[in-house]
């Protein structure tokens, strides 16, 4: 079985680690290096980057514990090892990646924090420096920060090109196995953040229709007035 893909050990380079790495020590070093400098105080780490940190470490822990044996190996032995031996990572794919309900649903909140501070002229020099870096590869800062949201179909992607290359029944029933534990894994977060949307919606409405209240009993007040 041969698969077609080029992997750096151990952060998984074709995975991206690398965007998300420099996510945090490019992008978020330097602006918490400039608000140390009393610069920038007004931005948000939070509203601009939500938990960056936490998809960074999910993400390299999920690779090198599921992921990056079955690499070694293909590169040791020019052979993979067991795909059974993934499944139990791949079993724990929910918890492991937790900390993307929240920074999925935090998206939108980022990307309106980084869009209203860019009358700063401050934060658009911050920006335009870290986005001149060669590892930002011409990319705009709200570009990348949906790009972990983006990866998360990667794994699944990788597990059919294993599977296209795989032969053995048992194995493919694996490897389907794992390809449903993904995509059951990013519908959930597509529900949770469809239901987040719909839940705000439904706050925005209420808000409309209490002020709309208020309107009728005011009108009503000066109807009687004028009786």
């Amino acid at each position: 079985m041969y698969i077609n893909c080029e992997f750096s050990e151990p952060t998984g380079q074709v995975f991206g680690e690398y965007t998300l790495s420099y996510l945090t020590e490019l992008f978020l070093a330097c602006l918490k290096d400039l608000q140390s400098r009393n610069l920038l105080k007004e931005i948000d780490t939070d509203k601009l980057f939500s938990n960056i940190t936490e998809i960074l470490d999910c993400n390299v822990v999920f690779w090198r514990n599921t992921l990056f044996p079955l690499v070694r190996d293909m590169r040791k032995n020019r052979r993979t090892s067991c795909i059974e031996n993934m499944l139990e990572g791949f079993h724990s794919i929910q918890d492991v990646f937790q900390p993307y309900y929240k920074y999925c649903a935090e998206q939108a909140r980022c990307q309106h924090h980084c869009r209203e501070n860019m009358d700063s002229e401050v934060f658009t020099a911050y920006l335009t420096w870290c986005e001149s870096q060669k590892e930002c590869n011409r990319l705009r800062l709200m570009d990348i920060l949906v790009q972990p949201m983006q990866r998360l179909t990667k794994y699944g992607l990788l597990l059919k090109a294993i599977l296209k290359n795989t032969d053995e029944d048992v194995e493919r029933e694996n490897l389907q196995t794992m390809i449903k534990m993904v995509d059951d894994f990013v519908n959930n977060v597509n529900s949770s953040l469809k239901h987040r949307q719909d839940k705000e919606r439904l706050k925005g409405i209420i808000a409309r229709i209490e002020s709309y209240d208020i309107v009728i009993l005011f009108l009503f007040k000066i109807i009687a007035d004028n009786q």
